[in-house]
């Protein structure tokens, strides 16, 4: 069984296909969200910032032009509160690369990095609640739908001035 495992990864090797490479493409999750919030505006107005990043390979959807594809439109959503409240929708920022998907033809998605930014008006001390619902894929598969929640305070002393680009 041993020699037969070792040729196996022998022959894998050689054939330039790493076997890192094949357990990464399985990753339980292929991206990961990070939160943060800069000063904006007025006094109270904050730009929430949300940073994806994915994993070589995966794609998220980057617009909702194309109805028949069943791969689902990330989603923000945030609780509702008497110490904040949002300004317009949560717009997105990054790569978007034409797919081609069996079926369907071509699809825009993001690769790589997404920037999702909100604005809000914010007491500081206030703490925002939210979810992130979003789809990633690759050339073979999507994965299930995931639902991450975040939580972002804002403190008395933010951190800097928005990028207003």
């Amino acid at each position: 069984m041993t020699f037969t495992k070792n040729l196996f990864l022998l022959s894998l090797f050689a054939l330039g296909i790493s076997p890192v490479y094949a357990k990464h493409t399985k990753a339980k999750n292929a991206a990961k969200l990070v939160c943060d919030y800069k000063k904006a505006g007025n006094e109270n107005e904050y730009e929430l910032v949300f940073h994806m990043t994915l994993e070589k390979g995966w794609f998220v959807k980057a617009d909702n032009d194309y109805d028949s594809v069943r791969m689902k439109l990330p989603k923000f959503t945030y609780e509702k509160s008497d110490k904040y409240s949002t300004i317009g929708e949560t717009v997105s920022k990054g790569l978007i690369e034409p797919k081609k998907l069996r079926r369907v033809g071509i699809v825009n998605m993001y690769s790589y990095t997404v920037l999702y930014s909100q604005r809000v008006t914010a007491q500081p001390g206030a703490v925002i609640k939210g979810a992130y619902t979003y789809q990633v894929c690759n050339d073979k598969a999507a994965k299930r739908t995931r639902t991450e929640n975040f939580s972002i305070k804002i403190k008395e002393t933010p951190t800097a001035p928005a990028d207003t680009q």
